[in-house]
């Protein structure tokens, strides 16, 4: 309320039931729900920014009108402390693009390997480069990796070369797919309006 946004709390009570009866894991169902409140309640070229509730917005000071004028349709950030890109919180325009992405994210949850793959933080990799054409959809080294994934989490060893492998591809940038007009930007570091919750004490 400070910069005067509008604040809404999606829940998982019967607000989306059509998401809630798609999806098991609420990690992908969320994405789902997202893009159904999204079409439903805002208008198109609406800015929304998904926050997960362990994270920190650590800079309170600055109004988020520094990232929402950003054109891309969606906008994910590197984590702090590792080479992922951060799944749980975005910037996401309200476009046709952008939801039908949402929405096939939330159907990794049918693909996702028999070991270890940090739901849909391992599957928002896949998604990305596949989604503007860095990486087939059939056949890719890096969807290979993915698929294999056979190993608990006491061993990310394969999980951390499967994401290497994206990262390759998708470094901090604007990308785009000529055929769809769909476009995503990944923030370097320590740049997005958030952060896990794990350093609410961090100074930069």
């Amino acid at each position: 309320s400070k910069h005067g946004y509008h604040w809404h709390i999606i829940g998982d009570s019967g607000i989306e039931p059509l998401c809630e009866q798609k999806y098991q894991i609420f990690f992908f169902r969320k994405h789902c729900m997202v893009a159904s409140w999204m079409h439903r309640e805002t208008n198109v070229g609406d800015k929304v920014f998904v926050f997960d509730s362990d994270v920190v917005p650590y800079r309170t000071n600055v109004p988020l009108h520094n990232w929402s004028y950003l054109r891309e349709d969606i906008i994910l950030y590197e984590r702090t402390w590792n080479t992922e890109i951060a799944a749980g919180n975005y910037l996401v325009t309200n476009s046709e693009a952008a939801r039908s992405f949402l929405v096939r994210w939330a159907q990794y949850e049918k693909e996702i390997p028999p070991g270890f793959s940090s739901a849909d933080n391992g599957a928002i990799h896949l998604h990305l480069i596949r989604s503007v054409n860095l990486e087939p959809e059939k056949n890719g080294t890096c969807g290979q990796k993915y698929y294999s994934l056979t190993e608990p989490v006491t061993n990310l060893d394969p999980y951390y070369d499967f994401v290497d492998c994206t990262r390759k591809l998708a470094k901090p940038g604007v990308y785009t797919n000529d055929e769809s007009s769909f476009s995503f930007r990944i923030l370097k570091r320590d740049t997005a309006w958030v952060m896990d919750g794990v350093y609410d004490s961090y100074e930069k």
